[in-house]
Protein backbone atom coordinates (compact mmCIF):
# COMPACT_ATOMS: atom_id res chain seq x y z
CA UNK A 1 0.00 0.00 0.00
CA UNK A 2 1.17 3.09 -1.18
CA UNK A 3 1.19 6.78 1.02
CA UNK A 4 -1.96 8.57 -0.29
CA UNK A 5 -0.66 11.84 1.24
CA UNK A 6 2.65 11.10 -0.82
CA UNK A 7 1.09 9.97 -3.89
CA UNK A 8 -1.16 13.13 -3.96
CA UNK A 9 1.31 15.66 -3.39
CA UNK A 10 3.50 14.11 -6.67
CA UNK A 11 0.78 13.90 -8.79
CA UNK A 12 0.13 17.59 -8.08
CA UNK A 13 3.94 18.50 -8.78
CA UNK A 14 3.73 16.33 -12.10
CA UNK A 15 0.38 18.01 -13.52
CA UNK A 16 1.58 21.15 -12.78
CA UNK A 17 0.81 23.57 -15.87
CA UNK A 18 4.07 26.21 -16.70
CA UNK A 19 0.98 28.83 -16.99
CA UNK A 20 0.16 27.89 -13.25
CA UNK A 21 3.69 28.24 -12.10
CA UNK A 22 3.59 31.98 -14.42
CA UNK A 23 0.26 33.26 -12.77
CA UNK A 24 2.15 32.59 -9.00
CA UNK A 25 5.41 34.04 -10.16
CA UNK A 26 3.45 37.08 -11.25
CA UNK A 27 1.69 37.86 -8.53
CA UNK A 28 4.71 37.06 -6.10
CA UNK A 29 6.61 40.20 -8.03
CA UNK A 30 3.10 42.46 -8.12
CA UNK A 31 3.46 42.15 -4.18
CA UNK A 32 7.32 42.33 -3.99
CA UNK A 33 6.70 45.66 -6.62
CA UNK A 34 3.97 46.85 -4.40
CA UNK A 35 6.65 46.33 -1.47
CA UNK A 36 9.08 48.63 -3.73
CA UNK A 37 6.10 51.38 -3.74
CA UNK A 38 5.59 51.62 -0.41
CA UNK A 39 9.64 52.07 0.14
CA UNK A 40 9.03 54.82 -2.43
CA UNK A 41 7.07 56.45 -0.47
CA UNK A 42 9.22 56.31 2.66
CA UNK A 43 11.88 57.48 1.21
CA UNK A 44 9.90 60.62 -0.84
CA UNK A 45 8.63 61.60 2.88
CA UNK A 46 12.05 61.77 4.25
CA UNK A 47 13.63 63.39 1.05
CA UNK A 48 10.59 66.21 1.58
CA UNK A 49 11.46 66.41 5.48
CA UNK A 50 15.00 67.43 4.87
CA UNK A 51 14.65 69.34 1.66
CA UNK A 52 12.13 72.11 0.90
CA UNK A 53 11.31 73.48 -2.51
CA UNK A 54 8.57 73.69 -5.03
CA UNK A 55 8.54 69.88 -6.44
CA UNK A 56 7.98 68.57 -2.99
CA UNK A 57 3.94 67.95 -3.57
CA UNK A 58 4.19 67.38 -6.78
CA UNK A 59 6.54 64.66 -6.27
CA UNK A 60 4.54 63.45 -3.09
CA UNK A 61 1.45 62.97 -5.53
CA UNK A 62 3.44 61.22 -8.40
CA UNK A 63 4.04 58.97 -5.48
CA UNK A 64 0.94 58.04 -4.16
CA UNK A 65 -0.32 57.71 -7.31
CA UNK A 66 2.49 55.48 -8.35
CA UNK A 67 1.22 53.36 -5.42
CA UNK A 68 -2.39 53.72 -6.13
CA UNK A 69 -1.14 52.32 -9.90
CA UNK A 70 0.85 49.13 -7.77
CA UNK A 71 -2.23 48.11 -5.57
CA UNK A 72 -4.83 48.41 -8.95
CA UNK A 73 -2.62 46.08 -10.56
CA UNK A 74 -2.23 43.71 -8.48
CA UNK A 75 -6.38 43.55 -7.40
CA UNK A 76 -6.57 43.18 -10.87
CA UNK A 77 -4.16 40.35 -11.59
CA UNK A 78 -5.74 38.45 -8.43
CA UNK A 79 -8.96 38.81 -9.30
CA UNK A 80 -8.44 37.79 -13.80
CA UNK A 81 -5.57 35.86 -13.16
Amino acid sequence: MGNTALDSVVNLIFNLQIWDILKVLLVVGLIVYLVFSLVIIRQVDLMTGVLSGKLNPGIRIAAYIHLGFAIVVLICALLFL
